[in-house]
């Protein structure tokens, strides 16, 4: 008993929060569960259709006034503001990016769609939204922080802060960084982050969600705002995606929750942790696994992200003695260039060695697998009668190309294979 007393001052927690109800068990997991399926089908929708998910959700504002009419506590008004200003952002840049072929196919035919979409498309800066969703996410979880220095728990509190130096970085601050994009096809538009690992969501999970019930002591709140979002993004396979789900899960619960309290007077009393222990240990834990991801994540992600102690690979096809060989047999001009059917087209590629000269192969990055550009073409030279130059590596492709002007720059874009 003296140990726990002496715990008591870490973690400070309000027992007598919420009254009892007198509604049977039963009835309080059937209200549970069709509200948990609801926030699903409310994500789904708000994926599949940007517009009008968005003028419905956006009428829920309407609520705020009763939140402080009501009586909120200003820490619960200011964090509704900042949860609205988040969502509205979010759903505003998804619709801007929407492509306009499929905005011409699926959304035209209503004014205020082509009003929306045309004045968001003006405005909207793909940097500066960058930064916003960065800079929202950690505003959200600096309120965790403040919630557990409130209460005491520290080490909760220290977890939150390495998620928020762990956040994905903006694309901007390095070429390497996926940064925020929105992405989708035909009706969807996703906002989403690469960067966003499954062990980082599911450690943000458990420790807001310690955060807010050391707050409220509201068990099924809490997992409303936390869970339905964790569970899309887990079956669905979309850790990307979780920025934008978390933003549409936590708007609806925090405006429809807000101004009336219903929950507490539906579900009553939830189970309360009365053992101050128990946010310690459990804090502690997460601090624990903090540490880890912070290690990992420093030494294989921030590092590629950032550039530092990259390894740069350079590809090259080398050049045999024997096609060396059978060019000069070709009689094959090596002091200049010649033309061949009336077509020329000059590649220019580097050499290693004077024997063995080596043609540069320039990878390009695609949507599956690497394209390549090549600058030179064996193949090409002893088949299509091009002229080599042997010391430098320099060769002319003589396919169909059409003859450049002159002063005009060989155009070597058309190499793609």
């Amino acid at each position: 008993m003296g140990n726990l007393e002496a715990f008591e001052a870490e973690v400070e927690l309000d027992t007598d929060a919420i009254e009892p109800t007198n509604h049977s068990m039963g009835l309080k997991c059937v209200i549970f569960v069709v509200t948990f399926l609801a926030l699903l089908w409310i994500i789904e929708r708000y994926r599949e259709q940007p517009f009008i998910s968005f003028y419905f959700l956006l009428v829920l504002l309407l609520t705020f006034p009763l939140t402080v009419y009501s009586g909120g506590h200003w820490s619960l008004i200011v964090k509704d503001i900042i949860i609205a200003i988040a969502f509205v952002g979010f759903s505003l840049w998804r619709i801007s990016c929407i492509s306009e072929d499929n905005f011409k196919e699926y959304y035209e035919r209503y004014k205020v769609n082509k009003w929306v979409y045309h004045k968001m498309r003006r405005i909207m800066s793909h940097d500066v939204m960058e930064w916003f969703c960065a800079i929202a996410l950690a505003i959200n979880m600096l309120w965790a922080v403040a919630i557990d220095a409130y209460v005491g728990s520290y080490y909760n509190a220290a977890c939150a802060l390495i998620l928020i130096i762990t956040i994905p970085l903006p694309s901007s601050l390095s070429e390497h960084a996926p940064g925020y994009s929105v992405v989708g096809r035909d009706k969807t538009a996703d906002l989403a982050a690469m960067d966003f690992h499954w062990f980082w969501v599911s450690l943000y999970t458990s420790c807001d969600f310690l955060s807010e019930l050391m707050y409220s002591l509201d068990i099924t709140i809490t997992a409303m705002g936390l869970f339905p979002c964790y569970l899309y993004c887990f079956i669905t396979k979309r850790w990307d995606i979780y920025l934008m789900i978390r933003a549409v899960n936590i708007y609806v619960v925090a405006q429809v929750e807000s101004p009336w309290a219903w929950n507490s007077l539906v579900m009553g009393e939830p189970i309360i942790v009365e053992d101050p222990m128990v946010p310690t240990i459990v804090g502690g834990i997460h601090l624990v696994l903090a540490v880890l991801w912070f290690i990992y994540f420093m030494g294989f992600i921030w590092r590629k992200r950032l550039g530092i102690c990259m390894k740069t690979v350079h590809h090259s096809v080398a050049w045999s003695r024997e096609l060396q060989f059978s060019a000069v047999q070709l009689g094959i001009s090596t002091n200049g260039l010649r033309e061949t059917n009336g077509s020329v087209h000059t590649v220019s590629a580097q050499s290693e060695e004077t024997t063995s000269p080596n043609l540069e192969v320039k990878a390009l990055a695609g949507d599956k697998g690497a394209k390549h550009r090549v600058l030179a073409s064996i193949s090409s030279a002893s088949m299509n009668g091009a002229s080599i130059n042997g010391a430098d590596g320099e060769m002319e492709d003589t396919e169909s190309q059409p003859e450049p002007s002159s002063g005009d720059e060989p155009d070597d874009q058309q190499n793609l294979v």
